[in-house]
């Protein structure tokens, strides 16, 4: 198993690097973008995704993670795995050309029409992307998969910005998705050195189906409770409001988008390399949580804590009412990440139908707070529902330690030490900016210098052998 070890720490690494590195540029990016867009076109993006995002993970079927799993994969399961989801996909392509204005008349918004029908070109890219990048992933390729990333990311940054200079609107970020898209089809086809051809047999195929169906309604699931959000606040808050939500989340997201991404792509093939020792997944989850909270935490206690001077320097005076929720919503993105690997374990592990009983619980809670905060406001909303995430969150675990032979007292306390020092930093950082009154720039800094230097002073002074110890997992033995 050391190989697998080693494997993974590689992945994590090159991971990361790329990650981090998407992620820089695209922070850079999306905040220039946000300054020339204005709320209504973030919310006919939202939009746009609310009517095609979930069909975009249903037209995958759950095969991506099947193929990943599976111990022995053929050619021909490849390629009937490439054929029904190409079939399944043009048909969704079809119709959505049809269906593009029932929604635009369903949500009032005309523009969506020929929005909807232009981004359903995803349906087609699918495909090429969903097995090409399983047969990476079950490879271990993660070097190679990162560095394409990186390119990718530039490419649709280029576009996003490009339009958006030119006063293209909203088209700057639906252009820019289908750019990045396309640039996956073919770089992940030159990685993964694998040629997809159609066919018309099907024998054998059964297992795999049955395989992947638990993790297609798994991920349907998740993909519909991430988009009631949007369409609640739509009903009840107008596209304002909305449009006001999704540059939170695009901002807040970032972070989790990276390391969910990186867990994923290193947790379930790894999960699933030593799935027959379910002692060794269950330290698995402990150890890599306790990784993934030390670094996260502080993250987002920090973005929290700066936001009142983070959002009118970045984004301008217009996204003032983005503060609030932006604190709010940084608290929900660490469950998120957190989720994400007990989550994998689980799947991998063979406990699929214990994930969709998690969602479908998630699914209530979102909707209770939601549905009751919106009644009053956006912010009271944003809170609510974070606090149903928050009891959901303690449920999922304690659920999950039912399923893995994980102690909950080992996976709470592996927790407890970055988030007892990310919340003496928030509170630090936090007085510190009530207090100074002098440029905004400046206030900035100094909060940032000061949240790192009571972070990790607090860590090396109270914590050093247990920062030393996850730093340690992460080098190759």
């Amino acid at each position: 198993m050391s190989s697998v070890a080693n494997k993974a720490r590689s992945g994590i690494k090159w991971g990361a690097f790329g990650k981090i590195t998407n992620q820089f540029f695209s922070w850079i990016a999306t905040i220039w973008v946000i300054r020339l867009l204005t709320p209504d076109d973030f919310a006919l993006i939202a939009l746009n995704d609310l009517a095609i995002g979930v069909l975009l993970i249903v037209g995958q079927f759950g095969l991506g993670g099947t193929l990943i799993r599976t111990p022995e994969l053929s050619r021909q399961s490849i390629n009937q795995t490439f054929s029904v989801l190409m079939l399944a996909n043009i048909v969704l392509f079809v119709v959505f050309q049809f269906s593009a204005p029932f929604f635009a008349q369903l949500f009032e918004q005309p523009k969506l029409t020929l929005l909807i029908q232009v981004s359903a070109l995803s349906f087609l890219f699918g495909p090429f992307i969903t097995v090409h990048k399983a047969l990476i992933n079950r490879n271990m390729q993660y070097k190679q998969l990162n560095l394409v990333d990186i390119g990718i990311s530039f490419g649709q940054i280029l576009t996003n910005l490009t339009l958006a200079l030119l006063g293209y609107g909203f088209w700057a970020l639906a252009v820019g998705l289908l750019v990045a898209q396309f640039l996956r089809v073919v770089c992940y086809r030159m990685v993964s050195q694998t040629s997809l051809s159609l066919t018309a047999s099907f024998n054998g195929f059964i297992p795999l189906v049955k395989d992947g169906s638990l993790n297609f309604f798994h991920s349907t699931g998740w993909e519909i409770n991430q988009r009631l959000d949007t369409l609640l606040i739509n009903t009840f808050s107008g596209s304002n409001a909305l449009g006001i939500y999704r540059v939170v989340l695009s901002l807040a997201e970032k972070p989790v988008t990276m390391v969910g991404q990186l867990i994923q792509q290193v947790g379930l093939s790894s999960f699933a390399k030593v799935s027959h020792d379910k002692a060794l997944v269950s330290h698995y989850v402990v150890k890599s949580s306790a990784v993934l909270a030390m670094a996260i935490f502080p993250v987002f206690f920090g973005i929290a804590a700066v936001a009142p001077n983070l959002v009118p320097l970045l984004l301008g005076d217009k996204w003032l009412t983005a503060i609030v929720p932006l604190q709010i919503i940084c608290m929900v993105q660490m469950i998120n990440a957190l989720r994400v690997i007990p989550g994998s374990a689980l799947y991998a592990s063979g406990f699929a139908k214990r994930k969709l009983l998690h969602v479908s619980v998630a699914f209530f809670c979102a909707l209770i707070g939601w549905g009751v905060g919106l009644q009053y406001s956006l912010n009271v909303g944003c809170l609510l529902f974070a606090a149903m995430y928050v009891v959901w969150f303690i449920w999922h675990i304690f659920d999950s330690c039912r399923c893995l032979p994980i102690a909950a007292l080992d996976y709470w306390k592996s927790l407890l030490i970055p988030l007892f020092l990310s919340a003496v930093m928030f509170i630090s950082v936090t007085s510190v900016g009530e207090v100074l009154s002098t440029n905004i720039i400046v206030e900035l800094v100094i909060q940032v210098l000061l949240g790192g230097v009571i972070y990790g002073g607090l860590l090396l002074l109270l914590f050093k052998e247990y920062g030393l110890g996850l730093l340690s997992l992460l080098k190759k033995s």
